[in-house]
């Protein structure tokens, strides 16, 4: 693991936490990506989902640092997004990374190639093993 990367990536997320509507402009990007994902988004709570987010990203960066409690969180999320759970696709997961790259470049005023890059290889860290 590269320290310089990871911490570049919580800095990055940082910032985007800092904007007010990086919450809703990730899921209204979402949700527009494909109609199988708003389907699955019908009857949720989206103010609860918006901050079940925002955990849930700061999980994967810490589990891409081996942090132990990230571990065992991806480990969770990976049950409740399985076949046995969400059923979440592999498709939905790359919907989902798209959507939020999307975001990222919109809200992160400091982005650039180098950093979206470091943002790819922990996220997709990250997912690989939710998706696995």
């Amino acid at each position: 693991m590269d320290n310089t990367l990871i911490n570049d990536v919580k800095m990055s997320y940082g910032r985007c936490c800092l904007s007010p509507v990086f919450f809703d402009d990730f899921y209204d990007t979402f949700l527009k990506s494909n109609p199988k994902i708003k389907e699955k988004f019908v009857n949720t709570d989206l103010e609860k989902q918006k901050s079940l987010l925002k955990h849930g990203i700061s999980y994967l960066l810490m589990f891409y640092e081996g942090k132990h409690i990230a571990k065992f969180k991806v480990s969770e999320l990976k049950e409740t997004h399985s076949k046995r759970g969400l059923d979440i696709s592999v498709d939905m997961y790359n919907d989902w990374l798209k959507s939020l790259y999307i975001c990222i470049k919109k809200h992160d005023p400091n982005i650039s190639k180098d950093l979206m890059k470091a943002w790819h290889e922990v996220l997709s860290y990250s997912i690989r093993r939710m998706a696995s």
